[in-house]
């Protein structure tokens, strides 16, 4: 146990990581956990770390399990399978930790777990304080999920998990007052809220603000700079924007192209449509029906 101690005392990875490893020939499953957690966040290998989580997690490291239904959840050092996925995140939840009864319901969508016991887990973990599980829960109530639609119920619950500080329950708090549900429309409060998600890093908020830079205050500059901060982080929604934007007002076919062909790859249905057009009509792209064809079947 010492050893593992020591390993988290040091500040040097590569004395850290022989701590943990010494500790963990020693039988310390914990130490196990630990390596997982090293070989995860600082090694960046996911194989090494998938199998120091699950030797911890097989022992009832209630953290590991959760990690390592996170794992098989995303594809993440191993194939993506959520089965396996659900049965390590269940487990976990049974030893109370309340990220894996979220990440518990929100799987059970879709699966032979109805909505209404996916909402149940959520709502527990949310009345629990845990900031994520309010804004799904906040997202449960505006969309009907598993519970009569309720906007005031769906604001209440955004605002709790916001005041925790939570970027996307900042974004969804400024979308219900730019719209007026759930509480009264108030354009500069959803506007301060949108802009304060966004410079804290959240895809939506800065997806959002680009929009409303670009269809309410006719900023294309501050629209595009906002939509190119969310493209970055890989949503599809701000790279299909920035793909319209090119097309539409600047008639940049190769930069519409480029932005188009990112947001199809990320699975965006209407880039997905605009590339098999782009193909089909030789626009920016030598023409080619075959491919046209392809895309057109994805979208």
């Amino acid at each position: 146990m010492a050893q593992v101690y020591l390993g988290k005392l040091c500040t040097v990875p590569k004395i850290q990581i022989d701590w943990y490893q010494k500790s963990a020939k020693n039988g310390n499953k914990l130490a196990e956990f630990y390596l997982g957690n090293w070989y995860e966040n600082v090694k960046k290998d996911d194989f090494k770390a998938f199998e120091c989580y699950e030797k911890a997690a097989n022992v009832g490291n209630k953290i590991a399990q959760l990690n390592l239904g996170y794992f098989y959840d995303n594809g993440r050092g191993t194939e993506k399978n959520k089965e396996k996925a659900i049965e390590w995140y269940e487990k976990s939840a049974n030893q109370k930790c309340s990220n894996a009864q979220l990440f518990l319901g929100i799987l059970y969508k879709g699966t032979k777990k109805d909505s209404k016991n996916s909402f149940e887990l959520v709502e527990k973990t949310a009345k629990s304080g845990n900031k994520i599980s309010q804004f799904y829960l906040g997202k449960y109530y505006y969309h009907g999920t598993g519970v009569k639609k309720d906007y005031g119920k769906s604001f209440e619950w955004y605002e709790k998990s916001a005041k925790q500080g939570y970027n996307d329950a900042l974004c969804a708090l400024g979308y219900l007052y730019l719209k007026g549900k759930g509480t009264e429309k108030n354009l500069g409060k959803a506007f301060n809220l949108i802009e304060e998600a966004a410079e804290k890093g959240s895809k939506y908020a800065q997806h959002y603000l680009g929009t409303i830079y670009r269809h309410d205050k006719g900023d294309i500059v501050k629209a595009i700079e906002w939509y190119k901060k969310s493209a970055e982080q890989e949503y599809n929604e701000a790279q299909n924007s920035l793909g319209c934007l090119y097309e539409e007002i600047y008639q940049d076919l190769d930069e519409s192209l480029y932005w188009y062909e990112k947001a199809a790859k990320n699975g965006n249905k209407f880039a997905q449509y605009k590339l098999g057009c782009f193909y089909e009509n030789g626009k920016g792209k030598q023409k080619d029906v075959k491919k046209a064809i392809e895309w057109y079947e994805k979208s």
